[in-house]
């Protein structure tokens, strides 16, 4: 014995109401809507209501937001079943699929406007509902995700720095990005369907490239081409723009090529950058010729980064200064590095050096070198200053030859010699002012005049003026008057005659 449709019904297992499709029924006759509904309940799904006129199933559809809606076409009142779809479509993402009997191309070609999911010619089978309510539903998922990647990737474009526009397959604009509408001077409205050419025109330095040729050539051999350098876009506005572009193809699911993006980016404050850093290398280097002496930056590598060559220098070939040799290599011709190095202890130390070095081929140096910081206060160069002081080591040399035989000569004489500097401080005592005075070289020498000779006159017994300060005065010769006695330092006493001459310098 059959149990009644009803008790059947409720007896038959169903999903979980938050896991079901729930749907929209538009059909007018009832008979057939309450057939519908039975058969989609039968199938899982939910329905959230049934209504019979245009009207009603846009006021349903955007109060209970169906997962989709099945929509008969021909309905009674002022709005048929494509207007409502239409109505759906453009006020909430929900799919529809329509229910007709009319086959007719007409009523066809109509449909098709509002953008439906699928059709279902009445009669119709369960199968033939449940595979179009799953593809209707397959479809929508796909195109909603479609159409989110499409829009993350429209707000990626129109968010990064560089200008980007992308064509069709005949080179007809198809997007363009913010930047690129300020650097062209087009906006995204006017430039698409516009061919590339026209919107995007750019010229080599030198002359002109044709935007034509790049789509061409990019389309057809599907590889992608990078504009040369010292290309200039020349906007709508007459404005010449330094740029970098590359022009990429894009391809369909298959592989074929569908057209091109164009991406593009504004160098105008890199090519001032580089002029300004050209003037100053160049004026670097002008300083750095006007140097007399070798003047070098050298790296941690002990590599020559940058050297004038001065300083008598001049004998390293040009082929090696051109390939930033090695510093004790150019210099001196080893494949080992000085010992000492001052440019091992500047990077190791962070602090100046001096030294003095010899040169086969040169003479002797006096060397200084600086250390060069980053930002972050590392050691990353060392300049090395070189000044040739083989003529100064001559000539103190000879000056300490002369000074030798100088010495030689007054501590070799019968009379007794003290000399001082200009402020009357003993420099020197010979052999009979030692004795004389009673004061050996070693004690007298850094003390004043008056307190290692010491004078006074014989009959007034008053202590005599110290001539060095009249010869310091006066430039000239002084002697001593007559009865000057010599007191010792044990206090004897000598009669004396004495004078005090200048020694002067060069100048």
């Amino acid at each position: 014995m059959s149990l009644p449709y009803g008790r059947r019904e409720s007896r038959m297992k169903q999903p979980a109401t938050e896991s079901k499709i729930s749907i929209l029924i538009v059909e007018d006759e009832l008979i057939i809507a309450k057939g519908i509904e039975k058969r989609l309940k039968a199938m899982g799904y939910a329905v959230t209501d049934m209504v019979s006129s245009g009207e009603e199933a846009v006021e349903k559809a955007l109060e209970t937001l169906p997962d989709l809606v099945l929509m008969d076409i021909n309905l009674p009142g002022g709005m048929d079943g494509v207007t409502a779809a239409e109505k759906i479509r453009s006020r909430a993402d929900i799919p529809v699929i329509f229910l007709t009997a009319y086959t007719d191309s007409d009523t066809l070609t109509r449909a098709k406007t509002s953008e439906p999911f699928g059709y279902i010619i009445k009669p119709f089978q369960d199968i033939t509902l449940k595979s179009a309510i799953e593809m209707g539903l397959y479809k929508h998922r796909m195109e909603s995700r479609l159409r989110r990647s499409e829009e993350r990737l429209s707000t990626t474009l129109k968010s990064i720095g560089d200008g980007v526009i992308s064509t069709d397959r005949k080179g007809f604009v198809s997007f363009m990005n913010p930047v690129a509408e300020v650097l062209t001077g087009w906006s995204h409205v006017e430039a698409i369907g516009r061919y590339l050419q026209e919107v995007f025109c750019c010229r080599e330095h030198g002359g002109s490239s044709s935007c034509e040729e790049l789509t061409i050539a990019v389309i057809q051999e599907g590889a992608s081409i990078s504009l040369p350098e010292q290309t200039f876009l020349l906007a709508r506005d007459g404005k010449e723009v330094p740029i970098e572009a590359k022009a990429t193809p894009l391809s369909d699911e298959k592989g074929n090529i569908s057209g091109l993006v164009l991406v593009f980016v504004d160098i105008s404050r890199r090519v001032r950058m580089e002029a300004d850093l050209r003037r100053s290398e160049k004026l670097l280097r002008s300083i750095f010729d006007a140097i007399p002496d070798l003047f070098s930056i050298i790296d941690k590598d002990h590599r020559i980064v940058l050297s004038n060559w001065h300083g008598g220098y001049e004998y390293v070939p040009e082929s090696i200064r051109n390939g930033h040799p090695l510093c004790h290599q150019a210099y001196y011709s080893s494949e080992r590095v000085c010992e000492p190095c001052h440019t091992v202890e500047v990077f190791r130390t962070g602090q100046p050096v001096s030294m003095e070095k010899f040169n086969p081929r040169i003479g002797y140096l006096e060397i200084q070198a600086f250390p060069i910081f980053d930002e972050a206060g590392n050691v990353i160069l060392v300049a090395e200053h070189i000044h040739d002081i083989t003529a100064r080591k001559l000539a103190q040399d000879e000056l300490a030859g002369e000074t030798e035989r100088l010495l030689v000569t007054l501590r070799s004489i019968g009379d007794g010699v003290v000399t001082t500097d200009t402020s009357g401080t003993v420099v020197l005592i010979n052999k009979v002012g030692e004795t004389l005075t009673g004061w050996t070289q070693a004690e007298a020498v850094g003390k004043h005049l008056d307190e290692v000779f010491t004078i006074i006159n014989e009959k007034t017994r008053q202590r005599n003026e110290n001539p060095v300060s009249r010869v310091l005065t006066t430039g000239c010769i002084e002697e001593l008057a007559n009865h000057t006695v010599l007191v010792s330092r044990e206090g004897t006493e000598r009669i004396i005659a004495d004078s005090a001459a200048p020694i002067r310098d060069k100048e």
